[in-house]
């Protein structure tokens, strides 16, 4: 039987489940903060997620292109989660043609 706290998961099966079962989470920063880093790498090859304050934000590693940035909230990591590829290609993009030095 699944725990009743999204703390006690450790991997995104289990979170995913636990939301299929009927599962409820609280929308607070611990929960959210732990959904991204099950469902999404923090590092990837062109970009990196990062807590701004309130919000997630998809940039370079350069800190000089953001791609995309929601609240630090359960709807944001929706928007984050769906929106993540898109956000990569245009940080992959921007690299590609040169970042700020570019055309």
């Amino acid at each position: 039987m699944m725990e009743s706290k999204i703390t006690n998961t450790s991997a995104p099966e289990n979170i995913v489940n636990y939301i299929l079962s009927g599962g409820l989470l609280e929308d607070n920063k611990e929960t959210c903060d732990k959904l991204v880093s099950q469902l999404l790498p923090i590092r990837s090859e062109y970009c990196e997620v990062v807590i701004l304050g309130s919000e997630y934000c998809v940039r370079s590693y350069c800190r000089r292109f953001e791609a995309l940035r929601v609240p630090r909230t359960l709807g944001g990591v929706i928007l984050l989660v769906s929106n993540f590829h898109s956000a990569h290609v245009r940080v992959a993009t921007w690299i590609a043609n040169g970042g700020d030095n570019g055309f």
